[in-house]
């Protein structure tokens, strides 16, 4: 079945049929790992966007950089780092209100210098997400909802209705695509 799918549906369906954790009959594990390959080459196109958007080692030199200024601001006068907790192990470096001013002052001659970077990142994401509107269409196996097994949850059906077919027999797409008459 054909189907037009705007290339962020694509994506989404891709990572989704990737973690799915349920085991169906081996037609249903055919039909989803074939509709997974159907999809692969928009998710392989983005992340080629991705990694060529951008000129690394700038990008590096400016984290670099970002991260000496963090912490510079950051430890106390004995050299600790000045950290909130956010829970789950996770920390978060914090700038105290006394060096908040001097902080950014420095933060924006650092973007200052880099401000192509910024200026690049910006148009990157723009076109990233003009990338991720568009529609491709793909070739999509349909799979009867009755081949689907019993413990799927409804998160995993509500990505996977666009190729499951009702018991009358069509997909969702299918049934979107054919004329209404009125």
């Amino acid at each position: 079945m054909k189907a037009s799918l705007t290339n962020q549906e694509i994506v989404n369906t891709f990572r989704h049929l990737t973690n799915l954790k349920f085991s169906g009959t081996p037609k249903c594990t055919y039909v989803l790992a074939k509709n997974r390959a159907a999809l692969k080459p928009v998710v392989d196109k983005l992340e080629k966007m991705e990694q060529e958007g951008m000129d690394q080692e700038r990008v590096k030199a400016y984290q670099t950089a970002l991260d000496v200024i963090l912490k510079q601001f950051t430890t106390d006068d004995k050299g600790i780092p000045i950290v909130q907790d956010l829970g789950q192990g996770r920390y978060q470096r914090v700038v105290p209100a006394a060096k908040q001013g001097e902080f950014m002052v420095a933060r924006e001659a650092l973007d200052k210098e880099y401000a192509d970077l910024h200026l690049a990142s910006d148009l990157h994401q723009r076109s990233m997400a003009e990338f991720l509107k568009e529609e491709t269409e793909v070739d999509l196996r349909t799979l009867d909802s009755g081949e689907l097994p019993k413990e799927i949850q409804q998160a995993d059906m509500n990505m996977l209705y666009l190729f499951v077919k009702d018991p009358e027999g069509e997909s969702e797409l299918e049934a979107e695509s054919k004329p209404t008459i009125h």
